[in-house]
């Protein structure tokens, strides 16, 4: 099960101002918060934290009857950039819980699971370049993508590739030529295939909020061992 929580400007900007940084970040985030230069990055970087944190709060509170605070909730990196949590006091349980993050321009999004991995992508619709799609798409998919969704449909499927290479723990510049996607119209879903991993079980959500696609990836333990 995978639980989402998309953060708008209005909710984080209300957040901001209800909230001292102190009572939002742990200390180990406090020094990585003060330690990145561009404003642009610190406001993205506070955006997804903060939807991370809200996230897991309620998470926490509604399937363990656990409650925290924010700054009780810590999501550092691990060395390959993938966000880990650690739980105040619950060393097993922050071990189990797989959390992704996503953010652009003010907007965040996270995705949190128990027991298995979950990768999260958010972006802002536009149409992109041919040039840049066909680093990603093939020409089946680039036909279907804008058939179903338009102009703008390679985008979507961006975003769901990456939030599959996030909950792989990979970053996009690991190749996707041997990742593909088709969807079945009349169920509204898609089925993901990878030459690596032939037979793996994914979980594919994908919403459109307002002007931006938030695409979703669910891996079983047995899909990631």
């Amino acid at each position: 099960m995978v639980d989402t929580l998309f953060l708008s400007k209005k909710k984080f900007a209300q957040i901001l101002r209800s909230h001292s940084l102190e009572s939002l970040l742990s200390k180990n985030e406090l020094k990585k918060f003060e330690s990145l230069v561009s404003p642009s990055r610190k406001k993205d970087w506070l955006a997804g934290r903060i939807a991370a944190k809200w996230l897991l709060s309620k998470w926490l509170k509604s399937h363990f009857a656990i409650t925290l605070g924010p700054n009780e909730i810590e999501i550092l990196n691990k060395k390959n950039g993938v966000p880990k949590v650690r739980v105040v006091g619950k060393k097993d349980l922050s071990r189990n819980i797989s959390i992704s993050i996503s953010h652009e321009n003010g907007l965040a999004v996270s995705a949190a699971t128990f027991n298995g991995k979950v990768g999260v992508d958010l972006a802002r619709c536009r149409v992109i370049k041919r040039e840049l799609q066909q680093y990603y798409l093939n020409d089946e998919e680039r036909s279907e993508a804008k058939k179903h969704f338009g102009a703008e449909g390679p985008l979507l499927y961006w975003t769901i590739k990456e939030a599959y290479l996030k909950a792989l723990e990979r970053g996009f510049m690991h190749s996707v030529a041997g990742v593909s996607l088709q969807y079945e119209n009349k169920a509204g879903l898609f089925q993901l295939r990878d030459k690596e991993r032939p037979g793996i079980c994914t979980d594919i959500s994908y919403q459109k909020v307002g002007n931006t696609f938030i695409s979703s990836v669910f891996l079983g333990n047995e899909a990631t061992a």
